[in-house]
């Protein structure tokens, strides 16, 4: 049996862990078995970014010899790489949080975690993007995400909320005056504990 901390996301006390609740939440999978019961978590990433499954394996605890796998994209022949850590407790501790198998649009925000800058800043990195060209910053999710994520700014940056447009079956925010994009980037990914390398070099243009 491959050794890794399966006691993770038990209880959220760090800014990393609430980092990749984000992260998981935005990009991860949590495969099933035959019977339909969780059976662990999966992060899947163009290559370009296997860095940050690397960053994945060890917050698991994990060696990177044991998890972290390739594969080619069988429809756009992209370099894929993965890890995959097989244990129903966190999967189990992942569904907690709402977190289950597949993506319904109807994901909720996670309320009452310690660093919600790091959440965000997760689901930033799993499902948003950052521009640095033409300025711009946001965020693909639920409309629950959506609209929370646009009240944090709001609380914490005093940037009013915009429009909520619709992504095909979920929902889109973006912000793309400098002054704001540059005070959600500087807030978001400067100091942190942990982001995705290629946005947190974009966030540094920017910023």
């Amino acid at each position: 049996m491959l050794d890794f901390d399966r006691n993770k996301f038990n209880t959220i006390t760090t800014p990393e862990e609430c980092y990749w609740l984000g992260f998981i939440q935005a990009d991860g999978y949590i495969p099933l078995n035959k019977a339909n019961n969780p059976t662990g978590v999966r992060l899947k990433l163009n290559s370009i970014d296997e860095g940050h499954i690397i960053k994945f394996i060890h917050f698991m605890n994990g060696k990177e010899e044991d998890f972290l796998k390739h594969e080619i994209h069988n429809i756009t022949n992209n370099s894929l790489s993965y890890a995959q850590f097989n244990s129903r407790q966190v999967a189990d501790n992942l569904g907690k949080y709402g977190i289950y198998n597949k993506k319904s649009g109807k994901e909720t925000y996670i309320f009452n975690l310690p660093y919600q800058r790091d959440y965000i800043r997760g689901l930033i990195d799993g499902d948003g993007f950052i521009c640095s060209t033409r300025f711009g910053v946001g965020l693909v999710g639920s409309y629950d995400i959506c609209s929370n994520v646009q009240l944090y700014l709001l609380e914490q940056l005093n940037i009013k909320p915009k429009k909520i447009h619709p992504h095909g079956k979920i929902y889109k925010i973006e912000y793309h005056s400098k002054k704001e994009v540059q005070n959600i980037c500087s807030h978001l990914y400067q100091d942190n504990d942990i982001s995705l390398d290629r946005k947190l070099k974009l966030v540094e243009k920017i910023c």
